[in-house]
């Protein structure tokens, strides 16, 4: 059973029971191109403070990442 989690709350999902593989965490991507989205199952924070934040918070990187992307300026 999975549940959507903000980032900032991301830090009490051990207060609702939640694994990090409950959690889908949705964040931007500056290396794909505007539009464009990729579903990815654990892997490294990739320079992105947001997720290594989320990993950091969750002792765990086995979230299910929605990557969003921005593309670069």
């Amino acid at each position: 059973f999975s549940r959507f989690l903000g980032c900032i709350s991301v830090s009490k999902a051990e207060i609702y029971n939640l694994r990090p593989e409950d959690i889908y965490l949705v964040h931007d991507d500056l290396d794909k191109a505007l539009g464009k989205v990729a579903i990815k199952l654990g892997d490294s924070a990739r320079g992105h403070n947001g997720v290594r934040s989320c990993i950091s918070a969750l002792h765990s990187n086995e979230m299910t990442r929605l990557r969003v992307g921005i593309g670069r300026p």
